[in-house]
């Protein structure tokens, strides 16, 4: 029987394996930014694919909400390119929300909002302006679970959404701006359920993104802990 979860990762792995189009029209200062977003989401189809079963089984279905809270770490390159600023930054504050869907045993669709706080110091030509940078992650991806039938639940997860950075500075000794990018998101965690419903977690979480306004690459790494409750089948 012909099987078209071989012939999709097929193309996508032919996808991973090619190198960038030499006629693209991204700038050239964002094109490793943009292949690694469009690997980081194909990486997140083929672990997809891969818990999917291959013939057909009862779904699994159900719902979860949950809350986190963590650190993310301390940004780099906010300042580059024609800004060449000297800003000594902290790590920042990180919390947020999601959903998540679970459709198979192994495999469920995830939704989730973060939000970060964080503070420096723009050191530039001997100057000691206060600066905060703000960052907002919204994204969708998928989970795939490592492990089933246990309380505990080892996971990845992959996908890509949306990062707003707000940067403010004063506008005589720094400056201020705020910018929209496409992300993708990676990451890896831990999950204990208890008898209940309820559950506690640990994860890290990978945003990449190119920053236009600077002209720079982005990995905003976080480490978060969280607690939630899972509607339907356990």
């Amino acid at each position: 029987m012909y099987d078209s979860r071989s012939w999709i990762r097929t193309v996508l792995y032919k996808q991973l394996d090619s190198p960038a189009d030499s006629q693209s029209i991204v700038p050239r200062g964002q094109e490793g930014s943009m292949i690694g977003v469009r690997r980081l989401f194909l990486v997140a189809c083929l672990s997809a694919i891969a818990a999917m079963p291959a013939s057909a089984q009862e779904a699994v279905t159900s719902l979860s909400i949950s809350g986190h809270a963590g650190m993310i770490n301390s940004p780099a390159a906010f300042d580059g390119g024609d800004n060449d600023r000297l800003v000594d930054y902290s790590s920042g504050m990180n919390f947020g929300g999601g959903l998540t869907l679970q459709v198979y045993e192994r495999l469920s669709i995830k939704g989730s909002a973060s939000f970060s706080f964080g503070t420096g110091t723009d050191i530039t030509s001997g100057s000691s302006q206060e600066v905060t940078l703000d960052r907002q992650f919204y994204g969708a991806g998928v989970e795939v679970l490592l492990m089933t039938g246990q309380n505990v639940e080892p996971y990845v997860f992959g996908g890509g959404g949306l990062v707003v950075v707000d940067r403010v500075g004063a506008q005589v000794t720094s400056y201020a701006y705020d910018v929209t990018e496409f992300t993708g998101v990676v990451g890896a965690g831990v999950r204990y359920l208890f008898a209940n419903n309820t559950f506690i977690f640990l994860d890290g979480t990978n945003w990449v993104y190119n920053n236009s306004v600077t002209d720079s690459a982005q990995n905003d790494r976080s480490v978060r802990v969280g607690l939630g409750y899972r509607f339907g089948s356990n």
